[in-house]
């Protein structure tokens, strides 16, 4: 589900110290950012396997096109993107992050 501008500004206007850690800002940008993609980038390869087996779509790109490798790639996460190369996810070209995992 897409999050509209107005959703956001009602979201943004109850952030305070008693918001869930994972509701953020930079989560409103993502909308269409699924737990895989999540959990690519800031969980280990024990939860991408346990989420592929409860079948996530580990194919889906979200709403700027970048997909759970590109998540992974970007946190610098190089047991998760090895994990997601393996399953046959390509990075996106447009990707850019500061440094090589390899």
């Amino acid at each position: 589900k897409y999050i509209n501008n107005n959703e956001k500004l009602a979201l943004s206007a109850n952030i305070g110290s008693n918001t869930p850690y994972f509701i953020t800002f930079c989560a409103l940008e993502h909308t269409s950012k699924n737990v895989l993609m999540h959990a690519a980038a800031y969980g280990n390869v024990e939860i991408l396997k346990l989420l592929i087996s409860k079948g996530v779509n580990f194919n889906a790109v979200d709403d700027l096109g970048f997909n759970a490798l590109d998540f992974a790639l970007s946190a610098g996460k190089k047991e998760n993107a090895d994990y997601l190369k393996s399953l046959g996810l390509k990075a996106n070209e447009n990707l850019f992050y500061g440094g090589s995992l390899e």
